[in-house]
C-alpha cells in the first residue's frame, strides 16, 4: 500500500513540478508548491514503507530465521531473496534519508553521493515491493482457481 501510494503521488507530482518550474520563472509558484506537496507525500510514504520493511525483517530475525522459512525449495529461496533485497534497499534508503538530513544541517549542502544513494535505493525498493505484491496476488488467484477455496 505504501509503495503504491508513494509511486502514485510521485506520478501525480511530476506534471505539477514540470509545469510549475516554467510558471515559477514568471513569478507564480503556486503550481510548483502543489507539486512539492505531492512529492513530500511520496517521500513520507517511502519512508514509512522502508521503516515497516526494516521492522518486519527485525521481527523475522528475532523470532526465527531470515527469512522465516526452514525449507530449502525454490519458493522459499525466491521469498528469502526477495525479502533480502527489500530489506537491503530499505536500509539503504533510510540511511540515505538520515545522511541527507545530517548533511543538510551540518554542511548546508548535500553531496551527490547521497543523492545517488537515495535514488539507487528507492527505485528498486518500489519495484521489488510492487513485483512481490503482484506475484503474491497472482499466486493466490491461481491457487484459488485450481484448488478452490
Amino acid at each position: 500500500m505504501f509503495a503504491t501510494a508513494a509511486t502514485a503521488l510521485a506520478i501525480i507530482a511530476t506534471p505539477f513540478l514540470s509545469f510549475g518550474i516554467f510558471v515559477a520563472l514568471e513569478g507564480d509558484t503556486t503550481i510548483l508548491g502543489i507539486g512539492a506537496v505531492f512529492m513530500a507525500g511520496s517521500l513520507l510514504s517511502a519512508i514509512v514503507l522502508a521503516a515497516t520493511l526494516v521492522s518486519h525483517a527485525n521481527s523475522e530475525i528475532r523470532h526465527s530465521e531470515f527469512p522465516a522459512r526452514t525449507e530449502w525449495n525454490l519458493r522459499s529461496i525466491v521469498y528469502g531473496g526477495t525479502r533480502a533485497v527489500e530489506t537491503l534497499t530499505a536500509v539503504g534508503f533510510l540511511l540515505g534519508v538520515v545522511s541527507f538530513i545530517l548533511a543538510g544541517i551540518v554542511a548546508g549542502s548535500v553531496p551527490d553521493l547521497i543523492w545517488l544513494i537515495l535514488v539507487v535505493s528507492v527505485v528498486p525498493l518500489h519495484i521489488t515491493i510492487l513485483a512481490h505484491a503482484a506475484v503474491a496476488i497472482g499466486g493466490t488467484i491461481i491457487w484459488t482457481l485450481f484448488h478452490g477455496n
